[in-house]
């Protein structure tokens, strides 16, 4: 079930991205970016849940279904209002690429800081190594 699990997760997410990606509605190289923070997150879960035994997929308090119910209405706001072009100084961007960027910011940090985290719990735990003498 686990195995299934996460393997229907994965391609779900590499679907999505797929078809965000091909949208029109943010730029590509966004949605890698995003895509690659997703497969950050996601690799940060299953290591967390091998070396402690105890396997979550929320971070910082939000779980994938929130993360699912924030991507609809995002999606449902692209259909009301579509991302118009806007500069940035030289780069031309839409608010759905800005809010890519702030999701894939946001998840780098969060990542950052539950790899902090589990590192001290860790260190914590382990008994340290014998002294080489």
């Amino acid at each position: 079930g686990f195995y299934l699990d996460q393997g229907t997760a994965l391609l779900a997410q590499g679907l999505f991205a797929l078809g965000l990606g091909l949208s029109g509605y943010i730029r590509p190289e966004i949605v890698a970016i995003g895509f690659a923070t997703y497969l950050m997150m996601t690799a940060q879960s299953l290591l967390y849940g091998h070396v402690s035994g105890d396997f979550h997929l929320a971070t910082g308090g939000i779980g994938l279904t929130e993360t699912r119910c924030l991507f609809l209405v995002v999606n449902a706001l692209f259909y009301v209002w579509p991302p118009q072009p806007f500069d940035l100084g030289p780069l031309e961007l839409r608010y759905s690429d800005a809010l890519g960027l702030i999701w894939s910011g946001a998840n780098i940090a969060l990542f950052l800081l539950a790899m902090i985290s589990t590192l001290k719990e860790l260190a914590a735990t382990d008994p340290a190594p014998p002294d080489p003498e």
